[in-house]
């Protein structure tokens, strides 16, 4: 292990002194100080890294280099990640790379509303209810609407398919009526339901012995009709949007409806960025080329592989470099196939006839 940074009794405060470093570990160093607290001093932060300045926090100035510490009443590994994550996380649309069309969007027609409630009910203009996103899989899509939750400052709750669907006949339409009065109790919510075509098929495909689905569907429908009067914006996610039943999407029932496909080039070099950002890497990360490398996948094999190679260099507690990187992508296969992205193509073209919006993957 290196020489400490802060040498023993070395004086914090007219009553705080260091009394001897006790480990370095995740490019932190921690002391044990004078009055039996921990002094955690961040190797990797720089100041223009900290993002949430209500936690306290203290500079000092080590050979022409500011580094930053936090004092705390415990030491375990645990506790030290918690409060890093905490001093350089990003909350909202902040932590979405790229996007810019689908953030200004959601921006114009979902928060400004909400946010200027008063200025809309003037000029007489309802509050949005609902949204309907529909993209490949594993397309950020709990992420995003999450985010969207974080932007208006309200509650997130998301609905699994597996959650509300019964073998038993009238049941699912007792817990969609459930979900809707627990959205009520935690309210100004996001209520995300993920896999909608499952819950409201077309009724025109229903046969004789699931007609108990028009029930389930109705349901649906009055419940989310009045939704923005309790604070509740749903949102609801599917792969299959030319599944969903007609009622559901006609117009003027959903208030946006918004294709997202997957990052282009320009998208995946800004969340090789974004992923990699805080993290012990080289200076010669070539962005470009990583993005060259990695056509055709979706935001979450990115994360998966940035989360791969950190992993891999923090076992040898190495620096990240570009060829760490271009090695582990080999590694790891972009998680829509050629067939699937030909359906996708499909189900966008068969869409545009309705004019519904496409949202790319845009940067600034």
């Amino acid at each position: 292990m290196d020489k400490p940074l802060l040498y023993n009794w070395y004086i914090l405060s007219e009553w705080i002194e260091v009394k001897n470093r006790i480990d370095k570990l995740f490019f932190t160093e921690v002391y044990k100080l004078s009055n039996d607290k921990f002094l955690y001093l961040f190797l990797d932060i720089k100041e223009n890294d900290i993002l949430n300045t209500y936690i306290d926090i203290k500079k000092v100035k080590i050979n022409s280099k500011i580094f930053i510490w936090v004092i705390v009443d415990e030491f375990n590994i645990k506790y030290l990640n918690s409060i890093k994550d905490l001093l350089i996380s990003v909350k909202g649309f902040r932590s979405i790379a790229g996007m810019q069309d689908l953030k200004n969007k959601l921006m114009e027609e979902i928060i400004i509303p909400y946010k200027n409630k008063e200025r809309y009910i003037k000029y007489k203009i309802s509050l949005p209810n609902w949204l309907l996103f529909y993209w490949p899989p594993w397309c950020w899509k709990t992420y995003i609407s999450n985010k969207l939750a974080e932007e208006l400052g309200w509650n997130f709750m998301e609905i699994k398919h597996s959650s509300i669907a019964s073998p038993h006949i009238h049941w699912t339409v007792w817990k969609i009526w459930q979900v809707f009065e627990k959205a009520k109790m935690k309210s100004p919510v996001v209520l995300f339901f993920d896999e909608i075509s499952w819950l409201v098929p077309k009724r025109d495909n229903l046969t004789w012995d699931s007609q108990y689905k028009e029930e389930e569907i109705n349901e649906f429908l009055i419940n989310l009709d009045n939704a923005s009067s309790d604070w509740i914006l749903v949102i609801w996610a599917t792969n299959y949007p030319n599944k969903i039943d007609s009622a559901i999407l006609r117009s003027g029932r959903f208030d946006l409806k918004l294709y997202i496909w997957s990052p282009d080039e320009e998208t995946r070099e800004k969340l090789f960025s974004f992923y990699l950002n805080w993290r012990p890497i080289e200076d010669d990360i070539n962005y470009k080329e990583l993005s060259n490398l990695t056509e055709n996948y979706i935001v979450s094999d990115i994360e998966f592989i940035v989360e791969s190679v950190a992993k891999k260099a923090a076992l040898c507690d190495k620096i990240i470099s570009f060829d760490m990187i271009v090695d582990t992508i080999k590694t790891i296969s972009k998680s829509i196939s050629d067939s699937e992205l030909e359906y996708f193509n499909n189900i966008y073209f068969w869409e545009e006839k309705g004019n519904n919006r496409k949202i790319w993957f845009d940067i600034d």
